[in-house]
């Protein structure tokens, strides 16, 4: 492959490569054969917990065949003139001990000189907690998130409790006070559920005049932000469009004006920056014009199989012409 038909491996996590299967399957039928999907659980290699004392000179030994094995299999991954581009999403998704294996996986191929191009450094990339958190401390949003295992207090209610690694939003209605807070802590101990890996996140109101929530979605990809959605609803946890008395071509015109315009792009692309994220899809609203970041997901959904008959499919379509124009620049500077 020459030009700009580069190929991609993207690292995620087994059982999750449906996010772009579904896009391969449909809409990016032009990039099959030229993406390849490869889990981390195989890319990563086994763990040898090797303990026993005198078993210490064989760890080298171990570690140096499970390093030789998994650069074999490396460099079995199809090959092209002008390199290979690899991307590490589903990085929130990884346990700490395998972000630190996969950086240094990232670190080996950066060596390679067969690689044009590598995205997200699982070492450096920032999660769901320490971008929120992060952002609040700098100003940027105006609620903030803790962890339920620091067993502090919100400072502002209401609040909502949501999983650290997951992509299932909130698990919980507003909460509105401090006791009901701690009631709902105490019911989630008593149901067996683990407090670890739980967020309590301060909720940010982002209706807009005309009473609906609006969560907007981009993609960043190298060094392109490219406007993925504008998701209206008058529920504040919105998952997909809802009507709400609005005529489809209304629903329309304002996903192709926020396409048009791409009206946040520099200060999400500073934000992608602060994250250390190179491909991913920032979720955020806006309070007084001011971006509210929700999350940044390495391992979005590009353009589900449902989305080929709903109402906004010509949408769908553009954003898949975009997205494939977007890795067409991957390693040329575009």
């Amino acid at each position: 492959m020459v030009g700009s038909q580069l190929p991609i491996t993207v690292f995620l996590q087994r059982g999750f490569s449906f996010t772009i299967d579904s896009h391969l399957e449909h809409w990016g039928k032009a990039l099959r054969g030229r993406i390849t999907v490869r889990d981390y659980q195989r890319a990563l290699g086994p763990v040898y917990p090797v303990k026993i004392k005198f078993a210490r000179k064989f760890r080298r030994r171990i570690r140096k065949r499970v390093s030789e094995a998994r650069v074999g299999w490396i460099r079995s991954f199809p090959r092209a003139v002008n390199g290979r581009i690899y991307i590490f999403s589903d990085i929130e998704r990884l346990s700490v001990p395998d972000r630190d294996r996969a950086g240094a996986l990232h670190a080996t191929l950066s060596g390679d000189p067969a690689t044009r191009l590598v995205l997200n450094d699982p070492r450096r990339s920032l999660c769901r907690y320490e971008l929120l958190r992060t952002l609040h401390d700098l100003g940027e949003n105006d609620f903030n998130v803790y962890r339920v295992t620091e067993r502090q207090m919100p400072e502002r209610f209401p609040v909502f409790l949501r999983g650290e690694y997951d992509h299932d939003g909130a698990a919980t209605e507003l909460i509105e006070s401090p006791e009901a807070l701690t009631r709902e802590l105490a019911t989630m101990t008593e149901r067996g559920i683990l407090r670890e890996g739980k967020l309590i996140v301060e909720f940010v109101d982002t209706r807009s005049d005309d009473g609906l929530f609006r969560k907007y979605g981009a993609f960043r990809i190298g060094d392109r932000i490219v406007p993925r959605h504008v998701l209206l609803s008058k529920d504040w946890m919105i998952k997909s469009s809802t009507m709400n008395g609005l005529t489809p071509e209304v629903l329309m015109a304002e996903q192709m004006a926020y396409f048009e315009d791409n009206p946040h792009e520099e200060a999400l692309r500073r934000i992608f920056e602060l994250a250390n994220i190179e491909y991913g899809r920032i979720d955020y609203g806006l309070t007084g014009g001011r971006i509210q970041v929700f999350e940044i997901n390495t391992n979005p959904i590009v353009v589900s199989r449902r989305n080929r008959t709903d109402a906004r499919a010509a949408a769908h379509e553009r954003f898949a012409v975009s997205y494939r124009k977007a890795l067409d620049a991957l390693g040329h500077g575009g």
